[in-house]
């Protein structure tokens, strides 16, 4: 097995090699239903259909006409896997950020970052859909052995998201049907998920405003609607993941973030979800650096770390508010992920976790 400092340096080599080879036609090899085998809930279902949510040209379904708001009572989702765009499957998560579809050749977009190329960033994906994380990092966080593995292997155990929805009733159209975005690292009683909808999953409090307040979570979307179904969060809300590396963990604040799934006819689970936006880079490197110890100490090496903080940087395809301007350099990365969900029970709030000290003195 190669150590974590070796996977670093062929990470770093690879990706550099990657970024100098893309910007030709990709062909997509499939879809990320594989990753159910590192744990989730497996059994929901692959995630074909998902680029521009049935070719809504990158974009989900806007708010349905004449229809009221919610009726019915709130209700929670717990996500079971995430997709991550591995094996080019990139193209197809994701929304069309920018209101563009570019190619390699486009010049009305930002200047690329830290000597990155047209023809790394350029070249989107389905229907104008904006990934660079997917196309770009994705290979580089997988050959750190990161990401899908580690993450749905957390969640597998229990360390996941929750969507809450505010009085999800019976009807397949709802005109504004708030949304609540939680962390939840422990379910209650420190039960094993079941996957089944006695799962009582508890909220962070790290994600809560007032940490005795379930209902105060940071992340809300209060224009969320449902179309046909499909849940849409609405436009500039906030997201937060963690970006698995081995046993430790990154922060991941996707900004501008829209967020849809497809509910099933029972609003019981939820398939082809999409979670799409745009990390800060700057912000994102920063977060990275207080981490870097705890992934591997040979992280602390300035140099080694500002190899990969430029190979990130060089992926940015946008401007970190998700608009183009050819007369700025690219400050921002837009990330597209798939997911599945199940409809749990909240279980209280858990203790807020230890914050880890930065190792490498930052």
């Amino acid at each position: 097995m190669i150590s974590l400092p070796g996977r670093l340096t062929i990470a770093v080599m690879m990706s550099a090699f990657a970024l100098s080879a893309c910007g030709s036609d990709v062909v997509i090899a499939g879809n990320t239903s594989a990753n159910t085998a590192s744990g989730g809930m497996g059994g929901m279902g692959g995630m074909g259909g998902m680029g521009g949510m049935g070719g809504m040209v990158g974009l989900p379904p806007g708010p349905p006409d004449d229809a009221g708001p919610g009726d019915g009572s709130d209700v929670v989702f717990v996500v079971g896997n995430l997709f991550v765009g591995e094996n080019n499957t990139w193209q197809t998560l994701g929304f069309n950020i920018d209101g563009k579809v570019s190619t390699k050749d486009a010049t009305d977009l930002c200047t690329p970052n830290a000597g990155g190329t047209k023809s790394t960033i350029y070249q989107d994906g389905d229907n104008g859909i904006d990934n660079s994380w997917g196309k770009n990092l994705t290979p580089l966080w997988e050959q750190l052995g990161a990401y899908s593995i580690e993450t749905n292997s957390a969640i597998s155990k229990g360390v996941s998201y929750l969507l809450k929805l505010t009085k999800l009733g019976a009807s397949a159209n709802y005109n504004l049907l708030e949304g609540k975005w939680y962390l939840s690292h422990e379910l209650a009683g420190g039960a094993a998920p079941t996957w089944g909808d006695s799962d009582a999953w508890k909220v962070a409090v790290e994600h809560l405003a007032t940490p005795s307040d379930v209902e105060s979570s940071k992340f809300v979307f209060p224009t969320a609607y449902v179309n046909d179904n499909t849940w849409v969060s609405g436009p500039g809300g906030d997201v937060v993941l963690r970006l698995h590396i081995g046993e430790n963990f990154v922060p991941l604040r996707i900004q501008k973030a829209m967020i849809s799934m497809l509910l099933t006819s029972d609003h019981a689970a939820a398939t082809s979800g999409i979670i799409s936006g745009v990390i800060d880079t700057e912000l994102f490197i920063k977060q990275l650096r207080q981490h870097a110890g705890h992934i591997d100490s040979a992280l602390c090496d300035g140099g080694l770390f500002d190899t990969i903080a430029d190979t990130i940087r060089q992926t940015s395809d946008m401007m970190a508010d998700g608009s183009q301007d050819p007369n700025k350099t690219c400050n921002g990365i837009s990330i597209g992920i798939g997911f599945d969900a199940k409809r749990v029970k909240l279980g209280g709030i858990s203790a807020p976790q230890p914050v880890l000290p930065d190792m490498c003195g930052n």
